[in-house]
C-alpha cells in the first residue's frame, strides 16, 4: 500500500508527467501527496527572466554594465535578482501541482521548496516525510554535467530507501 508519495518537479516536461502519475496515484490510494522543488542556482535563461518581469517579480535588467564599477556593483544584484527568479519559478511550479493535485482530488497535500543539491535534498525530504514512493522525470533540465556525472534521477535511484518510479 501507498501511505506518502514524493513528487520531485523542475518544470521539465518529464517531470510534468511524473507529477501526473504520482497524482492519480496518491488519488488513487488516498495517500499523501509531498510535491517538492529543489531551486535552480546559476543564469537564468532569457526567456523565464523576461516572465518574471511581466510578473514583476524583478525589475527589467539594465541594459548597460559597460563600466567596470558598475559591472562589480551589478554583480551581486545580478546574483540576488537570479536567486528571485529561481525562487518565483518554484513557487509558480509548487502552486501549479497543488492545484492539479487538488482537481483530481487528492486532499493531503505538501509543498516543500529546498535549495541545494537537488538528489540529496530529494532524499532528505522522501526521509523526513516518512515517503515510500518516490516519483520524478527520468531526465530534468540538467544540462551536460548530468550526463558526464550522474542524473539526479540516477543518484535518487541508486541512494532511495524506498520504490522509485521515473517517468518519461
Amino acid at each position: 500500500m501507498i501511505n506518502t508519495l514524493l513528487a520531485a518537479t523542475d518544470g521539465s516536461t518529464h517531470a510534468r508527467k511524473a507529477l501526473e502519475v504520482a497524482v492519480d496515484l496518491a488519488a488513487k490510494y488516498g495517500a499523501n501527496l509531498v510535491v517538492m522543488h529543489v531551486m535552480g542556482h546559476g543564469e537564468v535563461p532569457e526567456g523565464l527572466a523576461h516572465m518574471a518581469e511581466i510578473e514583476h517579480v524583478v525589475e527589467p535588467e539594465p541594459a548597460d554594465y559597460s563600466l567596470p564599477r558598475a559591472a562589480v556593483s551589478h554583480a551581486g544584484e545580478k546574483h540576488s535578482r537570479d536567486n528571485r527568479i529561481h525562487a518565483f519559478i518554484g513557487e509558480k511550479l509548487l502552486e501549479e501541482a497543488e492545484q492539479l493535485a487538488k482537481k483530481s482530488g487528492v486532499t493531503k497535500i505538501h509543498s516543500v521548496m529546498e535549495d541545494g543539491d537537488p538528489a540529496s535534498r530529494i532524499l532528505k525530504t522522501a526521509e523526513t516525510h516518512n515517503a515510500d514512493f518516490i516519483v520524478m522525470g527520468s531526465r530534468g533540465l540538467g544540462n551536460l554535467k548530468g550526463l558526464l556525472i550522474g542524473s539526479v534521477s540516477q543518484k535518487v535511484n541508486h541512494l532511495a530507501q524506498c520504490t522509485c518510479v521515473f517517468v518519461k
